[in-house]
């Protein structure tokens, strides 16, 4: 028995290396330039945090900004304590709130559940959201990770059960490009193999997959920039079998498509793998499963490896970047109300805003601009509506001030003029 127990553990230590070994090859697969580890740092968000998970993050301003399905909630980065909420359970500004990520400084959020309603906001020094205007996306269809462009168009996955890239045009109210990618499979569109995430900015954009090894970069006519592609063969995809789960090997997940670079996480293992690297914690969940499993890669706008990091505490789940400051902010279920940062040693400011490919073009197209490029035709402008909110517009010498209006309800949220 002495003997036997000494040869299992030995049967252990050895399927232990051998699973280390697998992952490490899969990574280390992939050639970076450069690679550096990553510590978090932790910032308490106080009380008045979401009990939620949120679904996405966007920053502008100094402001990090989380969607959840019945709100929106905005913090300070220098003084997190201090937030604004737009909606809650009790009093709901929107049905299904999506944030529509932007290079401009504007806030765009889509009311899902209200007819694709597109409301634009000013974020003021204070954090406040200010209501400019409002509009409808003028296509009632579930949007995976939308991107605006100059309020003038919106590039989105439709992955079921269309399967394709799209690009709406919200002035003239039509679909003007499509890009299919492949069919489900299953019947559900989240065991499709073709199935991934679609991260934009103002001169292309990138569609990591989910159960591939791969990464397309295209343009905003859907030329191909560059395909990053390390899938060796095709990818075996399970569902659900008898209440047992799948075991599938999950590449890609959250991402982040700035204005020089993409950063998305890379896992590369199967989820039993990637569940045996936990945490154990107290309270809460049980564990903290893939603490530090997944790894940052970083590429530039042509789909070129620049950077890899690998985190020593935790990894996020979402995040986004301040590229000025080489800042990664990130979440965590498992950290309730915390905000995760990272400094993001390495990376070349002056990297390249957008492709150099022939494909690749600086004005997307120009063709499609608004009518008047001051004023976007597809939003209706919102009034000072003093009649309705007569505070709303109050502003405030500091935050002591702005706190107290906002205990005594004095800030009215604006609702929309039809």
């Amino acid at each position: 028995m002495k003997y036997l127990a000494s040869f299992k553990f030995l049967c252990f230590l050895a399927a232990c290396s051998l699973i280390s070994a697998a992952c490490n090859d899969v990574i280390e697969s992939k050639s970076f330039p450069q690679e550096y580890s990553l510590t978090s740092e932790h910032i308490d968000l106080g009380d008045s945090f979401g009990s939620f998970w949120p679904t996405a993050m966007e920053l502008k301003n100094g402001f990090v900004i989380f969607s959840y399905s019945y709100m929106i909630q905005i913090f300070s980065v220098s003084d997190p304590s201090f937030s604004h909420t737009l909606g809650s359970r009790d009093i709901p500004v929107f049905k299904t709130p999506q944030i529509l990520r932007s290079s401009s400084p504007y806030l765009y959020v889509m009311d899902v559940n209200n007819r694709n309603e597109v409301r634009k906001y000013s974020i003021d020094s204070l954090g406040q959201p200010i209501l400019l205007q409002t509009g409808f996306a003028g296509v009632n269809t579930a949007m995976n990770r939308p991107y605006i462009l100059r309020d003038s168009l919106i590039v989105y996955d439709e992955f079921a059960p269309e399967a394709s890239l799209k690009i709406h045009n919200l002035h003239t109210n039509t679909e003007i490009l499509t890009l299919p990618y492949g069919a489900n499979s299953f019947g559900n569109p989240f065991y499709d193999k073709n199935i991934g995430g679609l991260y934009a900015n103002d001169f292309c954009m990138a569609f990591a997959h989910k159960y591939q090894d791969r990464i397309d970069f295209y343009d905003w006519q859907f030329n191909l920039i560059r395909s990053v592609n390390h899938q060796k063969s095709e990818p075996v995809i399970n569902t659900w079998t008898d209440g047992t789960p799948p075991d599938n090997t999950t590449y890609y997940g959250s991402s982040f498509m700035g204005r020089n670079y993409f950063y998305t996480l890379y896992r590369g293992v199967t989820n039993k793998v990637f569940r045996s690297d936990s945490l154990p914690i107290w309270g809460g969940l049980s564990h903290i499963y893939g603490i530090t499993r997944d790894v940052l890669e970083v590429y530039d706008m042509n789909g070129q490896p620049v950077c890899r990091f690998r985190f020593n505490d935790v990894a996020p789940e979402v995040f986004v970047v301040d590229e000025e400051q080489s800042i990664l902010y990130g979440y965590r279920q498992a950290y309730t109300a915390t905000l995760l940062v990272y400094h993001l040693q390495g990376l070349p400011k002056n990297g390249k805003p957008y492709p150099k490919s022939p494909g690749a073009f600086v004005s997307p197209l120009p063709s499609l601009e608004p009518d008047t490029l001051k004023e976007a035709v597809y939003f209706r402008t919102i009034g000072t509506r003093r009649d309705v909110a007569p505070d709303y517009f109050i502003r405030f010498s500091d935050r002591d001030d702005y706190r107290r209006a906002t205990e005594a309800r004095i800030l009215t949220e604006p609702s929309i003029q039809k």
